[in-house]
């Protein structure tokens, strides 16, 4: 063979590219994940702001946060053999429905307040579409993470005292929310930061699901072809 062909061949990857490996387009599943974030932090941004308007979400969470999203991680595959089953169940538009239907209904029944299973939902939806949008990238140990950290801003780097300083709560919101939640924080039946600070729980989901966001954008970046 002359010279000149056997320099061409050796200088050019002549690897095949199986139709499996091509990169297949994930900016829905991307744009639906940044998308639901944002909105999330939008909602408990605008809690912050204007408290009056929405004091059901506000009484309606508090330390449940916490639950609701922790049970998010693990239903949307991110942790263990069961969450991963899970997972792939939540992907799948039938068993997302079903498992839509059956949040709404018990957050319903138990809560009486539909905010925890929508942000439930919501938060769920964005960790399967960031999922596919990062090729898995996205796992259970980012979410922790994530939330650890958010938690660490909110009560060490800003501080409640902070919190309430910035964002105080005008003084006829007392007048607006419901007598029940008021005589259980009065006796103490119920307490803590969420419930004597809403405006730590508020921050902290602020800070939450907008690192969230930042993450699997840097990961759909560090995924593109």
């Amino acid at each position: 063979m002359p010279f000149f062909l056997k320099t061409k061949i050796k200088n050019v990857d002549v690897v095949p590219l199986a139709p499996d490996d091509l990169p297949q387009s994930s900016t829905p599943a991307f744009a639906l994940s940044i998308g639901g974030n944002v909105i999330l932090a939008g909602v408990f941004l605008s809690a912050l702001l204007d408290p009056i308007a929405h004091v059901n979400l506000i009484v309606g969470t508090g330390i449940w946060i916490f639950l609701i999203e922790f049970l998010s991680i693990f239903v949307s595959g991110g942790v263990g053999r069961a969450g991963a089953r899970l997972g792939s169940i939540m992907a799948n538009t039938v068993g997302f429905f079903v498992v839509s239907i059956f949040a709404l209904a018990f957050g319903w029944g138990l809560f009486r307040n539909l905010s925890l299973p929508l942000i439930f939902l919501g938060s769920t939806a964005t960790k399967v579409f960031g999922k596919k949008a990062t090729a898995e990238q996205t796992s259970g140990a980012h979410s922790i993470l994530i939330l650890l950290g958010s938690v660490f801003i909110v009560f060490v780097v800003l501080s409640p005292e902070l919190l309430t300083t910035i964002f105080p709560f005008p003084e006829e919101f007392a007048q607006y929310v419901p007598t029940d939640w008021a005589t259980r924080r009065a006796s103490g039946e119920i307490s803590g930061e969420f419930i004597d600070r809403p405006q730590t729980m508020l921050a902290w989901g602020v800070i939450y699901f907008t690192l969230t966001a930042v993450t699997n954008l840097v990961l759909f970046k560090k995924n593109l072809p």
